[in-house]
């Protein structure tokens, strides 16, 4: 920017001074000339009116004595109206306009080719889950509708709305994710009331947890029990759990599992909110694993058991912050496990478009973390899952299942907790 300054001489002084732009006449007040602050030529050229004395271009403005006013210019960059650019000198002013064309290309350029996402679609902010999300090229929903818009019409949708296509109405059992309700299957209030009894216990027996699991049968068969019965032949799986998960067992790690057979993710809400995670309650980490049993016995579709897993892991990370009054531990989100005849399953294809948009989420969202067990339990050679990794029901582990899979936990929560900020 070029800035003037004006430097007046007087009659009787020689002494400079700036002049702020506004000049008058000697002799009388009322004979100003409006002056818009642009630096006026001395001697006449370019066909701006001066004095007449100077006889110059035979243009004459005032015939009244004035002080004589030289200009001065220097380089000011301090100031930045764009106004000012219009009284550089010619060649300055073509640079000038050239470098912003420039500019604005670049950025018309990264608008039109550089992908971005608000976790699907841009302008994601998730203001309603307090979540901290970045740019990404992948999709966490497929409407046009900002994260948190999405997440508000599956709140209002009807529940046979959100079952997968291909079901009929009255087969549809799937429950909104966002209306926290208690399981409707017997005998679950007992084994709810005995997961929090082992919470209790175990809270006072352990001076710090660092691993909390929540989940279904999954989770539950980690302790040897489904539905709140000890099982004889899960007692290999609970040995492997008590290896892993216990330092006194000589495991790295003091973990607690949580789950119950046939949970879903409304059911899981309603565990949270009434005395799973107390306020005591303060691990290194957590660890969600649900969404099975929502799509395999309720029939939900993909963006119900989505928009469920993430309210529930946003519940988690919530109350965590609010439990700690600082950065929160971080929630890993456990892919759903794949199906053991990949290509006949017809299910197959629906989890595995609910792992990649979790996927998405947690690698926009801050505190969030994916795992993707599905790549300990293929064959890499065959892409198929390895026979001995899963019983004949096709969704539960063996022991040796259970062995992989805890020892992939323990690594992955020891290094959350080594990086917790």
């Amino acid at each position: 920017m070029v800035k003037s300054s004006f430097e007046i001489v007087g009659p009787e002084d020689n002494q400079d001074e700036y002049w702020d732009g506004d000049f008058q006449d000697d002799d009388n007040a009322e004979d100003e000339e409006a002056f818009d602050g642009r630096p006026q030529p001395a001697n006449g050229l370019n066909g701006h009116h001066t004095n007449g004395d100077n006889g110059l271009n035979g243009h004459h403005t005032k015939k009244k004595h004035m002080k004589k006013m030289k200009v001065s210019t220097q380089r000011d960059y301090s100031g930045s109206s764009l106004q000012e650019l219009l009284y550089l000198p010619p060649r300055a002013r073509g640079i000038c306009c050239l470098g912003m064309i420039g500019f604005g290309l670049i950025l018309i350029f990264i608008a039109l080719i550089v992908p971005k996402s608000e976790l699907g679609l841009a302008g994601h902010n998730n203001d309603d889950n307090n979540s901290n999300n970045q740019e990404s090229t992948c999709q966490v929903h497929t409407t046009q509708e900002t994260f948190s818009e999405w997440m508000h019409n599956i709140r209002i949708t009807n529940s046979t709305e959100l079952c997968q296509k291909e079901i009929a109405s009255s087969d549809c059992k799937c429950h909104n994710p966002f209306k926290v309700a208690q399981s409707d299957q017997k005998g679950w209030h007992k084994i709810f009331e005995s997961n929090l009894q082992a919470l209790n216990e175990t809270t006072l027996k352990e001076a710090s947890l660092d691993l909390v699991l929540y989940g279904d049968s999954i989770i539950e068969r980690m302790n040897g029990r489904v539905f709140g019965k000890p099982k004889d032949d899960l007692q290999d799986q609970f040995s492997v759990t008590k290896e892993y998960f216990t330092k006194e067992g000589g495991g790295k790690i003091n973990a607690l599992p949580l789950g119950i057979a046939g949970e879903q993710i409304h059911a899981l809400m309603y565990r949270l909110k009434n005395g799973e995670m107390p306020d005591t309650l303060k691990p290194g980490a957590w660890w969600l694993m649900i969404g099975t049993n929502d799509v395999v016995q309720a029939n939900c579709n993909v963006d119900a058991v989505v928009a469920g897993i993430v309210t529930v892991a946003e519940e988690i990370l919530r109350r965590d912050e609010i439990n700690r009054q600082y950065d929160a531990s971080h929630v890993v989100i456990n892919s759903l496990f794949p199906r053991v005849k990949l290509d006949k399953d017809p299910l197959w294809k629906t989890i595995q478009q609910i792992n990649s948009r979790l996927e998405c989420y947690a690698e926009t969202t801050k505190g969030m973390e994916f795992f993707n067990a599905t790549e300990l339990f293929l064959d890499s050679a065959t892409n198929k899952v390895n026979a001995n990794i899963f019983l004949e029901d096709g969704i539960h582990l063996t022991a040796h299942g259970t062995r992989l899979w805890e020892e992939a936990i323990v690594e992955k929560s020891l290094y959350l907790i080594a990086h917790n900020s």
